[in-house]
């Protein structure tokens, strides 16, 4: 792994954080060779006090700007900093729906991470979309509809979060007009189907691309 060092131009200020000398960077939306933020690295190695430093300069890159590496915030939420995570959440410069090379949101991974804490993070932010589509057309809720395998109590609670969420699109589809409910019939989820018929929005026969409705998957 890439070290810190490998970011630090060389005129720089010296600023001792703890026990550990690191130089104070003048430029602080510095790549390495690889093309790496500092910001992305430090949030790997769970360097709280440079983030924090970081942070401050108004030239660092929040966002990251390669899309060959994850963005700052999706580096937090896999690598669970919740710490960097609230921090990230907080200033104003972050793109809370930033995408990865994947076209997975925050959002997302803390769906295919079963990640609760980080989730409702997510949501108390001002301008998350709860409804944004990945590559493959999914929402956060459609991914957990259809990745639900019966077997993880967090994915249950984490779909109710988002069924329970007043700015949910539960009839939204994915690329290949599959819906919620089709998904909840594919995988046997009868405790999201019941929710779902609850819920004034839902079309309980919404067909998807082949013409098979969600009562007809049901039933394969």
């Amino acid at each position: 792994m890439a070290q810190l060092s490998t970011f630090m131009p060389l005129q720089t200020t010296s600023a001792l954080v703890g026990r550990t000398r690191y130089r104070k960077t003048t430029d602080a939306s510095r790549y390495n060779k690889d093309g790496q933020a500092a910001l992305s690295l430090a949030i790997m190695q769970g360097n709280l006090p440079f983030v924090q430093n970081l942070l401050r300069q108004p030239d660092v890159d929040i966002n990251g700007g390669n899309p060959k590496y994850q963005p700052p915030i999706l580096e937090a939420l896999e690598y669970q900093r919740y710490d960097v995570l609230k921090m990230l959440l907080q200033d104003p410069r972050i793109d809370s729906n930033i995408q990865n090379g994947q076209g997975y949101t925050a959002l997302h991974l803390a769906i295919i991470y079963d990640d609760l804490v980080a989730l409702q993070m997510l949501l108390d932010h001002t301008h998350i979309d709860i409804n944004y589509l990945d590559s493959s057309g999914n929402s956060a809720l459609l991914l957990a509809a259809m990745t639900y395998d019966g077997r993880n109590p967090k994915r249950e609670a984490i779909i109710d979060v988002l069924v329970s969420h007043p700015k949910t699109s539960v009839d939204i589809q994915d690329h290949r007009g599959r819906s919620v409910l089709w998904h909840a019939a594919n995988t046997s989820n009868r405790r999201l189907i019941l929710q779902l018929a609850r819920l004034p929005a839902t079309d309980l026969e919404a067909p998807d691309d082949n013409g098979v409705t969600p009562s007809g998957q049901s039933r394969k």
